[in-house]
């Protein structure tokens, strides 16, 4: 009975070294040693595009008293801007409430000759509705700028022209930049006489992407519809490449 217990341990003992050395070897293969010699190069790309969207953001702001009042108002008002956009061609997917918030107003009273001072009683609320807007039709941003406004809005601000679909544009920036990196690589070799071995990393620094803004327009400047240009949006892409030197 021992001798068996012993040839079942010596068997496992083998076959236990065995695994080892098969993990050793197996991680020995695919290990990939640190490259010698290497050289880095960056290259970047650049697109200009012409804006395709606008968006905007306007609010429609009630004060007042009467709190259900003021909500009632408040998105009659929001309700008929709305429906002013739907008419323009805005699709309702293209209109999204960013923000609805209630907050009471205060009254102040003076301090007396003693130093006292009353306490500040609510004399009101404050609703404000704000409601960002995706323009489609470029040709259509300066009359819906406008229009919002003549029909309650308080403030139309935040007017950016942008590229609808950016990440094909910055894949066309990409594709620039990394040739032009292999190009300043090629010509490295070249000058340095040594052969381009294979790529060892590459990496892409963030990017800044420059576009045109509007300003803001305020219920009492409202006139007619201006024409808006959406001016272009420069996309630039900068990537570095490291290569093995042969």
């Amino acid at each position: 009975m021992n001798e068996k217990i012993k040839n079942a341990l010596g068997i496992a003992l083998i076959l236990g070294t065995l695994a080892v050395a098969y993990v050793g070897i197996n991680f020995a293969m695919s290990y990939q040693p640190y490259p010698g010699a290497t050289f880095s190069v960056s290259g970047e790309g650049e697109v200009v595009a012409i804006p395709d969207v606008g968006r905007f953001t306007f609010s429609v702001l009630s004060e007042g008293p009467e709190l259900k009042k003021l909500q009632s108002g408040n998105t009659e008002k929001s309700n008929t801007i709305i429906s002013f956009l739907k008419t323009q061609g805005v699709e309702e997917k293209d209109i999204k409430s960013e923000s609805y918030n209630i907050s009471p107003t205060y009254q102040y009273y003076e301090c007396n000759l003693y130093g006292v001072c009353p306490q500040a009683q609510i004399s009101g609320y404050r609703v404000e509705h704000s409601v960002s807007v995706t323009v489609r039709n470029l040709e259509n941003a300066g009359t819906l700028l406008s229009g919002v406004v003549e029909n309650g809005a308080n403030t139309a601000s935040n007017l950016n022209f942008e590229v609808d679909d950016l990440e094909k544009v910055r894949d066309e920036a990409r594709a620039t930049a990394i040739a032009n990196a292999i190009e300043k690589a090629g010509a490295m070799a070249k000058v340095g006489g040594f052969k381009i071995g294979k790529m060892v990393s590459i990496y892409e620094e963030t990017p800044y992407d420059y576009g045109y803004g509007g300003g803001e327009m305020l219920a009492k400047e409202a006139f007619p519809a201006p024409t808006l240009e959406p001016g272009s949006q420069k996309v630039t892409v900068r990537i570095n490449i490291s290569y093995e030197i042969k």
